[in-house]
């Protein structure tokens, strides 16, 4: 961490709290730490799983912090390409989600390492948001890697653009998607992965506020031991990034100070969330 970003870090008085729109709790041995520390700070934290057999263990200890929100996921890492395992799992995803209100990681990967179940990928998410679409409600965190038009084509056929609301985690796809994304009435989560990009920095100024998240996606991997302090300063060193990309890139709307964005940050996450 540089000297400038370090001091920024710390300079976060009149800050509101800070909310995650895409945590995996599931991966940290210190959840239920994690989970109290961030409902003693006001912190609201949207837990994905990745697999629909986490759903229900996860949500059932989740479920004395009304701060966690948890997630019904299937990410598109974890599809088989074998049809009849698919099909059991996918049933499985299917008889949950009347139990959730919150979905999430779904989506599509068309990356080289899981471009092998394309079809298996696209099979599961028509699925799910066409059952999503019908219950309505749902809040959604998508993963489109190489994918976001087709995940919008699915969106938008199944109707599940209309009736719930579809969060773009991680946003990483064109510029002509993400325009069509925006023009839809998406959200998108914004962390400090996505911007470590020029990319990602670049549509974190062009991105309308009304329609911007924050997000961690931590941790990577399962079993660490993570606290809630390592989600803090994540979710502050974002907002300092976020404002100043939407100060340096000319097609940004109008810049705005971290304190400023923090508050309007908070407030959509009310506003989706709860």
């Amino acid at each position: 961490m540089g000297e400038e970003e370090g001091s920024q870090s710390l300079n976060i008085s009149g800050f509101c709290a800070l909310h995650d729109a895409h945590v995996h709790l599931a991966f940290m041995n210190d959840r239920i730490q994690v989970a109290k520390d961030a409902a003693e700070k006001g912190s609201m934290l949207f837990s994905n799983t990745v697999v629909p057999s986490e759903f229900e263990p996860h949500a059932a200890e989740m479920q004395p912090y009304s701060n966690v929100f948890v997630g019904l996921g299937m990410h598109p890492w974890w599809i088989e390409a074998d049809d009849s395992l698919r099909h059991d799992i996918l049933s499985c995803y299917l008889d949950l989600i009347p139990k959730a209100r919150y979905l999430g990681e779904i989506g599509l990967d068309f990356g080289l390492k899981h471009e092998h179940t394309r079809d298996a990928q696209v099979e599961f998410l028509t699925g799910i948001c066409r059952q999503a679409a019908a219950e309505g409600g749902k809040v959604i965190s998508i993963h489109a890697v190489r994918s976001a038009a087709t995940v919008l084509d699915i969106l938008e056929e199944t109707g599940c653009i209309s009736t719930c609301t579809c969060i773009f985690h991680w946003f990483s796809d064109t510029g002509s998607s993400l325009n069509r994304a925006i023009r839809a009435g998406c959200m998108f989560s914004v962390g400090r992965y996505m911007l470590a990009s020029k990319r990602g920095l670049s549509y974190a100024a062009q991105i309308p506020l009304a329609q911007m998240l924050l997000e961690t996606d931590d941790p990577e991997g399962e079993g660490v031991t993570w606290g809630y302090s390592a989600i803090a300063k994540a979710l502050v060193s974002a907002v300092f990034s976020i404002a100043q990309a939407r100060e340096k890139h000319p097609q940004g709307n109008q810049p705005t100070a971290p304190k400023e964005l923090s508050a309007l940050l908070s407030n959509n996450m009310h506003r989706v969330f709860l």
